[in-house]
Order: C-alpha cells, then sequence, then structure tokens
C-alpha cells in the first residue's frame, strides 16, 4: 500500500508522468481500500490538486445512467426488452446501412477515402426490420455507433460532408443517422446510453440532470456531479485542468494551447444543448465511488439487490454474432477497461460495462468495467465487494503511464499486490 502511495507521488513529479490522478477502491461495506489524490489542480502554477477536484467524467457517465434506468425499470415505467420507440417516437424510422465493402478507419489507406475527393465505399440502406429495446442501449447492440469508431458511421457521416457529432452533445443531431446493423446482431461502441437516459427523463417528466440529483446524488448526499457545470460555479472552481500528450513526453495543459484539439468529445460545449447519459457529466471521484461502492455493497440504497445483480450478469449468449463483434472490438474496450486484447474470449458485456467472464491478468471473474476518454477507468465486482475508480485528466487515449499505474492500482484493490 506504502509502495503505492509512493508510485503515485513519483508519477506526477516525473515530468512525462501525470500532471494529475485521484484513485480511490472501497469494499462492500463502504471501507476504503486505497485513496490517492496527487499532482496540481492546473498547469498555470503549482497549486495542488483539490482533494475534491472536478473531472469530466466522459464515458463514466454511462454507469450512472444505467443505474437511472434500472431504476426506471424498478417502478414499471417501461422493461429492459421494450421497444424504445414508444417513448422514443422520433427514432421509429431509423434505417439500417451496409458497407459495401471492408472499410478500417485505422488504415492509412482507408483513411485516405474520407478526405475530399477519395473513393468511398458504397452504402446500401433499408428498413430496420427488428426493435431497437432498452437492452440494446445498455449493452452496445442497438446498432447506434459512435461516428468516430464505426467503420459504416463514419463513411456514412463523410458521404455527408458532415463532421461528428459527439462533441455537440445535441440529441437532435443524432436522429438522422442510421444504425449500422440491424439490433441485436453485432457490437459497436455507440450513443445508446444518450437515448437510454433521455427515455429516464421522458418516462420521469423531467430532465435527466434534475433525475440524477433527486433520485441517485440526494440519497446518498453527493453534490458534485452534473451535466451543467456552467451552472454552478463552485464546481467550476474545483474543474481540474485537461492535458494533451506531446509525442515529445511531456502533458500540457490545453490552458496553454492556442486552440483545444478536438478529441473524441472534448471539450463539450458550455452550454450543451442536451443532457448527454452517454458522456456528459462531471463529478467527483468521491461522488463517483459512492456510486459505485452502493452496488457492490450487499444491500444496495439506489436499487434492489436483483437489479444491481443484474448489471453483473452476461447479456451477450454465448456464440452469438455480438458477442463475437465484441471481441472483434477489443482495442476499444480492451483500453476502456484495461484488459489485454488477447483475453477477449474470456469477456462478455453486462448492463453499462465489459463483463470478465472469467479470471483476466488485471481482472478477476465477475468484474465489471468501462472507462473515459482522459484515461480514466473503473471497476466493479459484486461478489468480491470490491470497487474502484482511478481518474486523471491526460489525452489522448491509451496513455501508458496512466495505464501502467491504472494496472497496479488494481491489484492493490483485489489483493494481488
Amino acid at each position: 500500500m506504502a509502495s503505492l502511495q509512493k508510485l503515485f507521488e513519483e508519477t506526477v513529479a516525473d515530468k512525462n508522468g501525470l500532471p494529475t490522478v485521484t484513485a480511490t477502491a472501497v469494499d462492500k461495506n463502504g471501507k476504503t481500500i486505497f485513496h490517492k489524490t496527487a499532482g496540481r489542480q492546473s498547469s498555470k502554477d503549482d497549486t495542488p490538486i483539490h482533494p475534491e477536484a472536478i473531472y469530466w467524467l466522459g464515458s463514466i457517465s454511462k454507469l450512472i445512467t444505467t443505474v437511472a434506468v434500472l431504476q426506471a425499470i424498478e417502478r414499471g415505467l417501461f422493461g429492459l426488452d421494450d421497444d424504445i420507440t414508444k417513448i422514443l417516437p422520433e427514432l421509429k424510422d431509423s434505417a439500417v446501412i451496409t458497407l459495401s465493402e471492408p472499410f478500417n478507419p485505422m488504415d492509412p489507406a482507408d483513411q485516405a477515402k474520407l478526405a475530399p475527393g477519395g473513393k468511398l465505399p458504397s452504402l446500401t440502406e433499408k428498413k430496420r426490420e427488428g426493435i431497437v429495446t432498452v437492452r440494446h442501449l445498455l449493452t452496445h447492440t442497438s446498432g447506434m455507433a459512435y461516428d468516430i469508431f464505426d467503420p459504416a458511421a463514419i463513411v456514412w457521416l463523410a458521404s455527408r460532408g458532415e463532421k461528428s457529432k459527439i462533441p455537440a452533445c445535441d440529441l437532435a443531431q443524432l436522429i438522422p443517422q442510421p444504425l449500422s446493423f440491424e439490433p441485436g446482431t453485432s457490437w459497436s461502441y455507440g450513443h445508446g446510453f444518450e437515448w437510454a437516459g433521455e427515455m429516464v427523463a421522458r418516462a420521469n417528466n423531467t430532465s435527466l440532470e434534475t433525475y440524477l440529483k433527486d433520485n441517485i446524488l440526494a440519497p446518498l448526499g453527493l453534490s458534485s456531479t452534473t451535466f451543467r457545470i456552467w451552472e454552478h460555479p463552485e464546481l467550476e472552481a474545483r474543474e481540474t485542468e485537461m492535458y494533451l500528450r506531446t509525442p515529445e513526453g511531456p502533458a500540457i495543459g490545453v490552458s496553454n494551447l492556442p486552440e483545444i484539439p478536438q478529441l473524441g468529445g472534448y471539450p463539450t460545449p458550455r452550454p450543451a444543448p442536451s443532457d448527454m447519459g452517454g458522456l456528459g457529466l462531471f463529478g467527483s471521484v468521491s461522488d463517483f465511488i459512492a456510486i459505485l461502492g452502493d452496488l457492490v455493497s450487499e444491500k444496495p440504497r439506489l436499487l434492489s439487490a436483483k437489479s444491481a445483480d443484474s448489471i453483473f450478469a452476461s447479456q451477450l449468449s454465448p456464440g452469438s454474432s455480438s458477442l463475437k463483434a465484441l471481441g472483434a472490438n477489443a482495442p476499444i474496450w480492451g483500453l476502456m477497461a484495461g484488459i489485454a486484447g488477447d483475453e477477449a474470449p474470456k469477456v462478455g458485456f453486462g448492463l453499462g460495462g465489459v463483463l470478465t467472464l472469467e479470471d483476466t491478468t488485471s481482472l478477476p471473474k465477475g468484474t465489471l468495467a468501462w472507462g473515459a476518454l482522459p484515461n480514466m477507468t473503473w471497476f466493479a465486482n459484486r461478489e468480491r465487494g470490491v470497487a474502484g475508480i482511478f481518474a486523471t485528466h491526460v489525452v489522448p487515449f491509451g496513455d501508458k503511464p496512466a495505464g501502467e499505474l491504472a494496472a497496479k492500482f488494481k491489484d492493490v484493490a483485489f489483493g494481488k499486490a
């Protein structure tokens, strides 16, 4: 434990390390297994990071939205396998697109096709045959794909001469985008959680911001999480700066850059048009670990024990096309959860995160995990009664110093160090 505390200090002291980091792990009784906050609040001076620093949570928002959805299901507002268009009628005419040939957005030759004048693969469009369910939204099997990861979505966007819609935080801009596959037949990281959050808001006749405040934050005595940080100057004052890793090694505070680069949804607009349940929250580590810790407790306060258990249940059938597609997308979720890509056969998907079906090198069997663009990661194991979050504020995704330190943190949390 002491050696990990020291390693955190050494990592933030290293010019090529992390400028800021907060990590907390708890057990099922709420007892702290490990906690450390290190680094500085801003690149402008040497002020230590605030003990309750506010981070852009990005895709960590997805788990909180998952809890909200399960609360709505418990209250009978809709079901996990209900047709989402009963509440989201604007999506009833969603079409399905198919590429005429393989397209790899990571291949330089295919990337060149996206440039003006490039020869894009042709797209065919057909009417959707099946329904999109709430379960599809929470497992990335709906066909609603992020337009920076999914080949069909990328080509569709380029064919229209449009830019990514992710940073806009505007649900209305997502409506025209077709599905990248028939619901339930594949897996692609996408914006299903944005629509899942909107379902919660409409079913409760309120905003998602207000719903989370009243039904998730307040019951646990939390007040440092919001979609609308611009409405809370006391939270903005505690917001830690975002950093950009340079090719030379050091991470530079974005306040030192003449123009902030647009990276996978950061920065989001202020104010944002919509409360985006998949990527829009800002919050503190202490708020998130309280929610995560509640999910692994024997008597959760936010959900029934049965609903909490369902989060940790595998949602993709063995041998299914969706499970195979999940494995093919290991480069995405592997970084999110800190699981090696070659361990894909040991991984499935729960509600809101990847789920280890067997012990992996980094996480034991039964662990739900996900992460966020600024090299954050969280994990929770209800059977073991352990949960943790590792937060930093460095882009781009896949940062080596962050990944290495997070791995050692997980070892301590699960008693392997």
